[in-house]
């Protein structure tokens, strides 16, 4: 009995506190934004609310399914699929109108109207 009295007492130190250190909560990288929600949530005067280009199979927002804020100055890529720097993913810039009219990766063959992708992380499991 004493035995157990003493490891709750260690278990409950502050030494022992400190060394099982806080709670790590992860930040989105990419926080919810829109959708079709009694109070949509807003993007920070530095990022944009936009479709999620890493769920090409969704309708977005016009389905109700919220966006994701990226950053106005978020890295461009060439194309979807190119690999960019720091783990990066390009995938297709869902602010680009660049329809079908374009062709595959958004040029109409003369290689200067091009459109771009954006630089994105994977989408992280919850």
């Amino acid at each position: 009995m004493l035995f157990s009295l003493l490891a709750a007492l260690a278990l409950t130190s502050p030494r022992a506190l400190a060394l099982a250190g806080p709670t790590d909560y992860k930040k989105p990288l990419y926080p919810a934004c829109g959708g079709h929600t009694v109070k949509p949530l807003s993007c920070d005067e530095k990022s944009i609310c936009v479709d999620d280009p890493r769920n090409p199979r969704s309708c977005g927002m016009a389905c109700d399914v919220p966006g994701i804020c990226i950053p106005k100055s978020v890295q461009t890529c060439e194309h979807p699929g190119q690999a960019c720097f720091k783990g990066l993913r390009c995938y297709k810039d869902p602010r680009a109108e660049c329809g079908s009219r374009y062709g595959r990766y958004g040029s109409s063959g003369h290689g200067k109207d091009k459109c771009k992708g954006i630089c994105l992380s994977a989408k992280q499991d919850s």
